[in-house]
């Protein structure tokens, strides 16, 4: 049983892409992917889960009001990554 659970999860990884960790500065800003909200900073840290990227290319972007944007594009192959966004005072 064990391994029909493990490969279901195998399949399911290859059909989401990839799933990054975030940590952010200010840790309450929001965040965006392909211009959809999809929560805060921390709801994406990893504990419990990072933000999970269907295949292909993708923007991030991470926003709060008083600050430059911060906006990146990730290509997900599957794998579990890591970003840091720091944003700007203006």
């Amino acid at each position: 049983m064990i391994q029909v659970e493990q490969g279901m999860q195998e399949l399911k990884e290859r059909a989401w892409g990839a799933e990054v960790l975030l940590t952010c500065d200010p840790t309450d800003a929001d965040v965006f992917l392909d211009g959809v909200p999809q929560g805060t900073c921390l709801d994406f840290s990893g504990s419990p889960r990072g933000l999970t990227l269907p295949e292909g290319m993708h923007k991030i972007e991470v926003k709060k009001a008083g600050f430059w944007p911060y906006e990146t594009y990730v290509d997900s192959g599957g794998t579990r990554t890591a970003l840091t966004a720091r944003l700007t005072p203006h």
